[in-house]
């Protein structure tokens, strides 16, 4: 099977080959670190340059030791603060790593000092990932367990983007977090940057590869180029992906079960029998503890663990390791004129010899003492710049000394040490909140709870802020400051501070509240719509529980009748017009022999007669057209012989009292010469009745007329109309909305052609919502042609039949059809 990189490289060739973008990273975004040590890894005897992993682009080197220094040259600092000056930080730190066993290091460290600034640590010792970072000046730090395997090859990627840190291994997520934002001013004095350490500290043992730095969170499809990427025009290709995907999952179950079947069996081999360890090339019977580099080791049925010495504390001021022991201890103490000395402290003795005062310099070694030096006083002590009256001398030292003079004006105590003047010299300590380690100050984490410090002082509604000498008591969300140490609950559903919609109740939880729609409403509580029994029809909207506020042209309890206009009189038709019904809607139509220049839009105010005889008429030539209101007549005059016969275009010569069928539903007859025509009679009991012309004859059969076209349906009957499942129910027609599941998403929408929702890929245009309840009319849309769109109005683009535009509000959303064919 092919690898996850030969599979990522499959991808971008395809897709390159659809027209889309290739997958990768651009290159200038790209901070290559370990070329940014390449030089000082290759001169450093505790680096090696070996073969990394089999698909792994570049060097990689296999670190060991505890004295090297590997630092980033000046040239990659300076990009990497370039790609990083963005207030908002984005960026991913990716590499490929095989760690020693029992190791703790550090992959990448930025340092102040030996202060962490920014840090990627992982531990196959504890199982464990570790992010420290900067915020505000305070370091933080991000913990997440993880069974990394020793001398094995593994993918790590850490995202960062502004508040929230994602950690994936072997290009699977496993864990977000939500982190405060971290500081990235690299102007700051004393960053140093390393690869595989910090500063002269936590090593890294183990070989790195492609280890780098990626200005944006999605930096690490650079290693795992299938993660959270798809092509939406590769749908052939998505099925072959999915397949790909299944049979390694498959695999990957097949190889869990099959190395649980293998332990099984290791375990019934060795079925009664105790299980021997190995280490560094010895073998340990089961139960036997050893000690190994000042670890107690231990063999449990076949696995060996191991954790540090543990040392009985020491009460001296000098404590000493001797060589082969892991514990320190003491040596004897001096006393030399009633002073005592520790062991490793230097003292003076003042020595008169004839004219000369000699200072002879020792020091304390294990109750005895060993010179150092012997001096002239006046060589070795600086004259006081006192009266002598003012000097003064103490035991151990050979000068004298001034009163009231600070020491610490001049000190070179390095912070967070404070300098202490002493009547003599100054000393350097370390404040409250650090503890001295190797000469250093080491912060105390007070929120750590441990036996020497059982608990610190932050109460309820609270969490513990490390803090570089101190701690602090940050509220919970959802709580409020009491004391420096305590916070207590909002109650946000009392306070008005929620954001519950008007319909909803709002539940006080534990720092938080929830909102739920009342009943007869629907939604997510922020924001709730009423629930009509009926589904409001013909674009009615449902304003409040059973209520449908019904278009103009409509009524009902759900907006399902149309008014007739025409018979309840409620219509404008006026002049020499009469009213035509339609559905939601009514039209005024001028009278026969009337017409309107305006097509009935002025409701038959311009409804005026037409002159026949000037326009077409049916006198035939002999007669005389006259022209009447609202009619004409054909005389004859007395001097002619006249024909009454009809000249007509569509069915040529009509004797006169001829009757005739036009085919369209009605019957004619010329009179005269003036052809009249007036709508067929129906004989209900012709078996060949078409039921086009009447339908009033449906009523009595029990069928029932398609409402728009010349199809009839038996009595029971279904069929789909606009989104409508109707029924023939003895002649009268029965519909309801049709039914859809409703889609597992938020934002859906219909396409043009289909009745049901589907989900929506963009959500651009729910900002352009008109909300329901207002009564405002929303604006039509015009597109850059002038075409006018009405509101809620959908079209499909003329140059791609597969994007779907709608009107919202004056607004113009756009949106690939995802169910429309390639």
């Amino acid at each position: 099977m092919a690898s996850r990189g030969t599979f990522g490289i499959l991808v971008g060739l395809f897709c390159l080959a659809m027209k889309v973008h290739a997958i990768g990273i651009d290159p200038s975004l790209e901070v290559d670190l370990i070329e940014g040590v390449y030089m000082t890894a290759m001169n450093s005897p505790e680096a090696t340059q070996v073969s990394g992993h089999p698909h792994g682009s570049g060097p990689a080197f296999y670190f060991e030791g505890e004295t090297r220094m590997i630092e980033v040259n000046e040239q990659t600092y300076q990009k990497l603060k370039n790609l990083l000056s963005s207030p908002m930080p984005e960026f991913t730190f990716i590499a490929t790593v095989k760690q020693g066993r029992r190791n703790s290091g550090s992959i990448l460290s930025i340092t102040v000092g030996r202060s962490r600034y920014l840090e990627v640590f992982t531990s196959t010792r504890n199982g464990e990932f570790r992010f420290y970072y900067t915020h505000d000046g305070h370091i933080q730090m991000e913990s997440i367990p993880y069974p990394f395997v020793a001398d094995q090859w593994f993918k790590i990627a850490v995202s960062v983007s502004g508040p929230q840190l994602k950690l994936s291994i072997d290009c699977q997520e496993n864990t977000t977090r939500q982190i405060r934002i971290p500081d990235l001013d690299f102007s700051k004095p004393g960053l140093t940057f390393y690869i595989g350490q910090r500063a002269d500290r936590t090593y890294f043992k183990g070989t790195l590869q492609d280890v780098k730095l990626i200005s944006t969170a999605q930096g690490y499809i650079a290693q795992c180029p299938m993660m959270g990427r798809s092509c939406p025009t590769c749908a052939q290709y998505h099925t072959m992906v999915d397949t790909i995907t299944r049979l390694e999952n498959r695999l990957h179950q097949m190889e869990l079960k099959y190395q649980v079947a293998e332990a099984r069996i290791n375990e019934l081999e060795t079925c009664h029998c105790q299980k021997d360890c190995f280490d560094n090339g010895q073998t340990y019977t089961d139960g036997q503890t050893w000690e190994d580099n000042c670890m107690t080791c231990t063999c449990s049925e076949g696995h060996v663990s191991c954790e540090q010495i543990s040392c009985a504390p020491v009460y001296c001021k000098n404590p000493i390791y001797e060589e082969g022991e892991c514990c320190p201890v003491c040596r004897r103490n001096c006393t030399v004129s009633g002073v005592t000395y520790h062991h490793g402290e230097e003292y003076q003795e003042k020595l008169t010899r004839g004219a000369y005062v000699i200072c002879i310099v020792k020091q304390c070694n294990n109750g005895g003492a060993i010179t150092l030096q012997q001096e002239l006083v006046s060589n070795l002590c600086p004259d006081p710049d006192c009266p002598v009256s003012e000097r003064f001398t103490v035991p151990g030292s050979c000068c004298e000394f001034c009163s009231g003079i600070d020491y610490c004006d001049a000190h070179d105590c390095v912070p967070p040490k404070v300098c202490v003047s002493s009547p003599t010299s100054y000393q350097c300590f370390c404040p409250t909140g650090f503890v001295e380690e190797n000469g250093n100050c080491t912060d105390i984490n007070e929120c750590a709870v441990t036996e020497a410090q059982p608990e610190h002082h932050c109460y309820g509604g609270t969490v513990c802020v490390n803090m570089p000498g101190d701690y602090r008591c940050d509220c919970l969300g959802g709580y409020e400051r009491i004391t420096d140490t305590s916070c207590r609950q909002i109650d946000e559903c009392a306070t008005g501070t929620h954001n519950c919609h008007e319909d909803a109740d709002c539940t006080d939880t534990d720092g938080s509240f929830t909102c739920t729609c009342r009943n007869r409403y629907h939604g997510d509580g922020t924001y709730c719509f009423p629930i009509c029994n009926k589904v409001c029809q013909n674009g009615g909207v449902c304003i409040s529980p059973s209520v449908c506020e019904c278009p103009p042209g409509y009524e009902g309890d759900a907006c399902e009748l149309d008014k007739d206009e025409c018979a309840t009189g409620t219509h404008e038709c006026v002049g020499m017009s009469r009213c035509v019904n339609l559905p939601g809607s009514y039209h005024c139509e001028c009278l026969p022999g009337y017409a309107s220049p305006t097509v009935h839009l002025d409701y038959g105010i311009t409804c005026e007669d037409v002159d026949e005889c000037k326009t077409a008429n049916t006198c035939h030539r002999t007669m005389l057209c006259v022209n009447t209101e609202g009619s004409y007549e054909c005389r004859c005059s007395a001097a002619n012989s006249c024909s009454h016969a009809c000249n007509t275009k569509e069915w040529g010569k009509k004797n006169n009292g001829a009757t005739w069928d036009t085919g369209m539903c009605q019957t004619c007859t010329c009179q005269s010469g003036v052809v009249s025509c007036q709508p067929r009679e129906c004989d209900c009991s012709n078996p060949e009745l078409d039921p086009v012309c009447c339908p009033s004859c449906l009523l009595e059969i029990q069928r029932c007329l398609h409402q728009t076209s010349a199809v009839a349906y038996e009595n029971r009957e279904w069929w789909r109309h606009e989104c409508q499942d109707c029924q023939c129910q003895e002649g009268s027609i029965r519909c309801k909305a049709v039914q859809c599941t409703p889609p597992n998403c938020l934002n859906t929408y219909t396409p043009i052609g289909e009745c049901c929702p589907r989900c929506q890929p963009h959500s651009e245009c729910d900002l352009a919502n008109p909300d329901p309840r207002l009564k405002t009319t929303p604006a039509d849309c015009v597109t850059s042609s002038g075409k006018v769109y009405a509101h809620k109005q959908r079209w499909v683009l003329a140059d791609d039949h597969c994007s779907e535009c709608v009107c919202k509000n004056g607004n113009i959303c756009c949106a690939y059809n995802s169910a429309c064919a390639p």
